[in-house]
């Protein structure tokens, strides 16, 4: 059964030991590592890499480096850039951010709040990088 973080960070401060409280919750608690997340984004959505990779502007090099899992901490933008180019809600963007131990992003940081705006409205990397460079933002 899932449970919500709340009742995770309460099991916690009550579990007698962290293996005890990991055996528990083995169901609730991510341990994938991003190279295995986006895959499985991949393969839900149906979207071919080669295909996703063209549009998130990474170069191929790089970000099949990170979906082969060789750059294991591949830096926030990177993933930003191809959970774009997956054409990725924003829920499914935060979550993938909070799931990997990305910050997620921030309505008030203005740079994030641009990157929000263009995912809600289903820009393109190409697009976004624009709106971010116009508003005097780094780049994806």
């Amino acid at each position: 059964m899932k449970k919500s973080t709340d009742e995770l960070l309460g099991e916690i401060s009550c579990a007698e030991t962290i293996d005890s409280y990991l055996d528990e919750n083995a169901e609730n608690i991510s341990s994938k590592k991003v190279s295995e997340m986006l895959e499985a984004m991949l393969k839900e959505k149906s979207l071919v890499k080669s295909e996703v990779i063209e549009r998130s502007e990474v170069s191929q090099v790089y970000a099949y480096q990170i979906f082969s899992g060789v750059k294991e901490a591949p830096h926030r933008d990177k993933i930003l850039s191809l959970l774009i180019a997956m054409n990725s809600s924003l829920d499914e963007v935060q979550s993938f951010l909070k799931l990997s131990g990305y910050p997620f992003l921030y309505a008030r940081n203005k740079r994030d709040s641009i990157i929000i705006f263009c995912i809600e409205n289903k820009m393109t990397v190409v697009q976004t990088n624009n709106e971010l460079y116009s508003h005097g933002e780094a780049t994806l």
